[in-house]
């Protein structure tokens, strides 16, 4: 991902920067760093083979099958839902779910893409 800010304060202020700072999980995608080159920036998360609509794919390509082995959907889900969970308790809403900003590698899935996420606060 590469866009240009005015300063260095705006790119911090990126809502996508600001949420994975605050958001630690097996199940969320990890922002590594943040690099700064002049006016560009650049996010650099921890690596992923892809999403998960890619092993979907490849999953139908090379088996035959149009859908993936319910143990390993129900595998899929627990994770995806395990980190919505930790999000949401921290006071969190993706808003934008989808099999393109979900990743996943070896068994493991990361939610990612928080360029729509909302942060809310409960009133007491």
């Amino acid at each position: 991902m590469k866009k240009k800010f005015e300063s260095w304060d705006e790119a911090m202020a990126l809502r996508e920067v600001k949420t994975l700072r605050r958001l630690n999980h097996k199940n969320v995608v990890k922002l590594k760093e943040v690099i700064r080159v002049q006016n560009d920036v650049y996010l650099v998360f921890e690596y992923m083979a892809g999403t998960l609509l890619d092993h979907m794919r490849e999953y139908k390509r090379f088996r035959g099958s149009n859908g993936l082995p319910a143990d390993q959907i129900k595998n899929i889900m627990a994770q995806v839902l395990t980190g919505l969970i930790f999000i949401h308790d921290r006071g969190y809403f993706h808003r934008d779910l989808k099999p393109e900003n979900l990743l996943y590698h070896d068994g493991v899935t990361k939610i990612a893409d928080f360029g729509l996420s909302k942060e809310y606060k409960i009133s007491q």
